[in-house]
Order: C-alpha cells, then structure tokens, then sequence
C-alpha cells in the first residue's frame, strides 16, 4: 500500500505534532498558538490512524504493527511536555545569545532567539526581564536576569513564580498558571486559553 493509505503515514505525520508539542512548552508559560496547532495535528493523526486502521482490519499484526507508534509517539512526547523537561534542557542552548542582549544597556531584544519569541524587556528592581510572546498557559512569561540576587527573595506581586535556570538566569511565569498549579514549564491543558492583551 502507499501513499496516504500507508500503515506508515500516521507515523510520520505524527511527527509534526510532536514537534509542535515540544516547541510549545519550550519557553515558561507556552506558546498558546503551536500548543494549539499540536492539538489539531494529534486529532488528525488519530483521525488518519482510524481511516488507515480501519483498511487493515482482517489483516496480519505485521502489515499494520506501525500503527502502535503513533501512541508510543504521542505518550512519550506528552509526558516530556507535561513534566517540564522540554524548557530547561534547552535554555543552556540560547543563553548566550540572552547574555549578549543584556550585555547591551538598553537595548531591545531580538523578536526571536532560537526558539524563543520576545515582545518585550524591562528592568525592575535590578532585574531585567524579557517578555514572551504569545502565553498560552499564563497571563505573562519569560526570562529573568538578576545579577547577584534572587527575584523570588524580592518583594513582587504574589502571583509571580520564579524558577532557577542557573547563574543569574530564573524563569518566571504570572496568572492563570499560578491558579493551576505546577511549575513554568509544564503542559496544563486546563490552563491552556488565548493570550490576554496588556
């Protein structure tokens, strides 16, 4: 069989929407509009499973076995994204270039660094924030640098949450995660709603 028809199209279309799973919980907070891409890839990955799987009914295990991929596929991507793992391991990555823009006083940052997409930076009691765009899991996210303090040790409005990058380096996230519980980083469908302008 080949073409869409395939045992194997499910598998490999289900990789778009494990990669925009991941994406989407690269930053605190999430990007609402690829967490919600993901969500319609998954339902059509599981709709193309249902139309391939239904062809291959009658058939032997070892013409159709593929088809067990796509949950592996999608449980392992799943539980990366709901335990936070995906953020942090990648931060090390574009820290560098994040230390670059501080270095600069005053200067904007980039609208993206790798995978991460900035809409704006402001300093606040010695601690220079970069703004996420697009929270999906929050009302407001982003980075934090604080040089020789600790931000969760300052007096802030009590719904930010500051988490430890390393160095000077937290991640925070404010709103509607807070309400939900769980860390930045973490997939929260429960949270999940449209970013709210400010």
């Amino acid at each position: 069989m080949s073409g869409w028809r395939s045992v194997w199209c499910p598998v490999a279309v289900a990789v778009v929407p494990t990669c925009l799973l991941l994406i989407g919980v690269a930053v605190p907070g999430g990007y609402y509009t690829v967490l919600t891409l993901a969500l319609v890839g998954w339902a059509t990955v599981a709709w193309l499973c249902l139309v391939v799987g239904a062809g291959q009914v009658g058939h032997p295990v070892r013409r159709w076995w593929p088809l067990l991929l796509v949950p592996a596929l999608c449980a392992a991507s799943w539980a990366a994204a709901s335990a936070g793992l995906v953020g942090p391991a990648l931060f090390p990555l574009h820290r560098s270039a994040l230390e670059k823009v501080v270095s600069v006083p005053g200067a904007k940052p980039p609208p993206s660094v790798g995978l991460y997409s900035f809409r704006g930076r402001y300093k606040n009691q010695g601690c220079t924030f970069f703004i996420t765009n697009d929270p999906g899991m929050t009302r407001a996210a982003g980075f934090v640098w604080c040089p020789g303090s600790n931000p969760a040790a300052t007096t802030w409005d009590e719904a930010y949450r500051f988490e430890p990058l390393g160095g000077d380096w937290y991640a925070f996230h404010l709103g509607r995660s807070t309400r939900a519980g769980g860390g930045a980083w973490r997939l929260r469908l429960s949270a999940l709603s449209p970013p709210i302008e400010t």
